[in-house]
């Protein structure tokens, strides 16, 4: 099973991963040695009656963007051959823009990670903009938004299905009819938000209609190991001082039926390993990495955030930071190979801090020329 997997599911706490487990064919569980992570495995429908996809699903141990990342790498890890990675679970709504408790969203528009934030004189602007979302999912709910049009919503049934075996996802109030769905940007920070005025203001300075406390996490993650992401929430909450755990069962619900139905309309992925130029991409990678680890300076978190100071700010902007060395060089190959200059931005920041002259610089500029075509 784990060599088949080619969607992998994230959720955050226990009724998301209920949800999720409850829309799931031929489910069972699963554990893989060496890693924490407790598996449910099954099949979904795609968009090829006949091949459905496989997928994997866990919920982290404890919520927040680190534990999300780490649980992504984790993933990559034990089901090499997962393509696509989906965040499913409950978020916070905004009113001023028609989302009310019980809605879907679905990120569109990607993620804003609002706590990765540069203050100058009481200015404040995004450091890092989140990976770009999965064009394959993207597509696909462009399919449902259409369909939408039409009056097919493949959600609906599936989530009155949840709400007839489980009262947990039933809607604590019968007001309002079946879930809207919502499409565009969803905020995230390691902040459990519950401040209408500090709400409202993100909203209206980043474009925001959710948030939550996962998604800049799973971006990361994925993007760290060349995976597709895309994330969907059901509303818990309204970021207000009203917030309580009543809505989170209808709300994981909807997520999760709507998951369902998103990936009903897409082909089967293909498998990471057998997508063309994969292993040689992960070697050239792996390459690069361990030649700028063997570097003393690049080993040294101070050193290294010097040389991440020296490229260019479009660049820098990208870079996922952590205190772990390989995790953060993995970061700094991945933002620079990225733009067609980022070769020769990358050895011309190391040499220099390390010395253009040396045998250091020498050794690590040969094996990024050798190889990062493979990248």
């Amino acid at each position: 099973m784990p060599g088949e997997v080619t969607i992998g599911i994230v959720t955050a706490i226990a009724v998301e991963l209920a949800t999720v487990r409850a829309v799931l064919d031929e489910v069972r569980d699963l554990r893989v040695a060496g890693d924490p992570g407790h598996y449910c495995v099954g099949a979904l429908p795609s968009a090829d009656e006949g091949t459905p996809h496989r997928v994997a699903a866990v919920m982290l141990t404890r919520d927040g963007t680190r534990n999300a990342a780490a649980a992504v790498v984790d993933m990559a890890r034990s089901f090499p051959s997962m393509r696509v990675v989906v965040m499913c679970g409950i978020a916070a709504g905004l009113p001023a823009a028609g989302v009310r408790l019980g809605d879907v969203v679905s990120a569109t528009q990607g993620i804003v990670d609002y706590g990765h934030l540069r203050a100058t004189n009481g200015y404040r602007e995004l450091r890092r903009a989140s990976g770009d979302i999965s064009t394959r999912l993207l597509a696909a709910d462009n399919q449902l938004a259409v369909g939408q049009h039409r009056g097919q919503r493949p959600w609906e049934p599936v989530l009155a299905t949840l709400e007839r075996a489980n009262a947990t996802f039933r809607r604590p109030s019968p007001e309002g009819g079946p879930p809207l769905v919502h499409r565009g940007a969803i905020g995230s920070a390691d902040v459990l938000l519950r401040d209408e005025g500090l709400r409202d203001g993100l909203a209206d300075a980043h474009g925001i209609i959710a948030f939550e406390m996962e998604g800049s996490g799973i971006s990361v993650g994925a993007a760290l190991h060349g995976r597709e992401w895309f994330m969907v929430r059901g509303v818990s909450d309204l970021a207000d001082d009203r917030k309580n755990d009543g809505w989170h069962g209808c709300a994981a619900a909807g997520a999760a039926a709507y998951v369902r139905a998103l990936l009903g309309v897409v082909q089967p992925v293909p498998a990471v390993e057998k997508a063309a130029g994969r292993p040689g991409r992960v070697a050239a990678l792996a390459l690069i990495v361990e030649a700028m680890l063997a570097v003393r300076l690049v080993r040294d978190e101070h050193e290294r955030r010097l040389l991440v100071d020296e490229l260019p700010t479009y660049i820098r902007s990208v870079i996922a930071y952590s205190p772990t060395a390989r995790t953060h060089v993995i970061s700094i190959v991945r933002a620079c190979e990225g733009f067609e200059e980022g070769r020769a931005a990358l050895l011309a920041a190391v040499g220099l801090l390390l010395g253009a002259e040396t045998a250091e610089f020498a050794h690590l500029e040969e094996t990024v020329r050798q190889n990062w075509n493979g990248v």
